[in-house]
């Protein structure tokens, strides 16, 4: 229905200059911008340099912004393939932070 709705307009009439502006889009594009709040839980981020998708330059972005915030993160960047192919790495990786996690190791975190 969202797309029958919306097939026939002209997709400027939709995205117009400086909608960054412009309340309540300056809100809601922050609110759907990961890494602006800070979580007591300690944060694992995982990108492949490979990823064809999204590049690893956005997780970068991220990391920084969340390390301002003061918030404890570690990103491994790694080449570990594709897109769809990084989930097998990402999964061990995960997988590893996390039960060094509850065997009480204190996280790591790649802030300068």
């Amino acid at each position: 229905e969202v797309y029958a709705h919306y097939a026939g307009l002209d997709p400027d009439t939709l995205l117009q200059p400086g909608y960054t502006t412009i309340e309540p889009w300056v809100t809601i594009t922050r609110e759907n911008n990961p890494g602006h709040v800070v979580t007591e839980a300690p944060i694992f981020v995982f990108h492949s340099t490979e990823d064809e998708l999204i590049p690893a330059a956005l997780s970068e972005i991220m990391v920084q912004r969340m390390c301002g915030n003061g918030q404890v993160v570690e990103r491994v960047a790694t080449p570990a393939g594709s897109h769809g192919l990084a989930t097998g790495p990402a999964y061990q990786a995960a997988f590893d932070w996390i039960q060094a996690r509850f065997a009480g190791t204190p996280a790591p975190s790649t802030c300068p």
